[in-house]
């Protein structure tokens, strides 16, 4: 069973995951504005895959008999001036959870509470990987500078353009 102030901080970092993926969800919309469907595409997957994570935390907590209890988000940033600026942007908001994640072990650290720390582990592990991802683009980006033809290219390489039906064929589980 979860201590009252764990399962309080355990609730907020699920208002945080929700506010990433909506911050991601923002950039992806900025990129779609840009006509750059790669782009649009993997910040689309990256606000997906932190609503996932928001949905582990409530998944943990019902499993330990505790009460979901959620917040309201600001909004996210609207836009950027390029996609520098957005994959600095993504990398500051990973190192941020990171940063948050690791105050939850401490805090499951003191606490003597292994069930927590057992969890947490997962998402010890996702943030690097998050945080090696968000920097590879950035310094890809970086690289490229100005370059409009590089910056098509990486956009290529993050999603193929697709074909206008497809694209606008969403599934259900794709809403985001």
């Amino acid at each position: 069973m979860l201590s009252d102030l764990m399962l309080s901080a355990l609730n907020a970092q699920i208002t945080q995951e929700k506010f990433a993926s909506a911050t991601y969800c923002q950039m992806a919309s900025w990129f779609a504005a840009q006509n750059l469907q790669g782009f649009c595409k993997y910040f689309q997957e990256q606000s997906k895959e932190e609503l996932s994570h928001a949905q582990k935390f409530i998944n943990y907590i019902w499993l330990q008999m505790g009460e979901v209890k959620l917040s309201d988000l600001s909004a996210p940033k609207q836009s950027w001036y390029n996609p520098i600026e957005v994959a600095k942007d993504a990398l500051e908001l990973e190192k941020n959870v990171t940063l948050l994640i690791n105050d939850l072990m401490k805090f499951a650290l003191s606490e003597s509470d292994f069930a927590t720390q057992s969890m947490l582990l997962w998402f010890i592990d996702e943030q690097v990987k998050s945080e090696f991802e968000a920097n590879e683009l950035l310094q890809k980006l970086i690289m490229i500078g100005d370059d409009k033809a590089a910056l098509l290219a990486i956009d290529e390489d993050l999603e193929p353009t697709p074909n206008t039906g497809d694209f606008w064929n969403i599934k259900s589980d794709d809403n985001v």
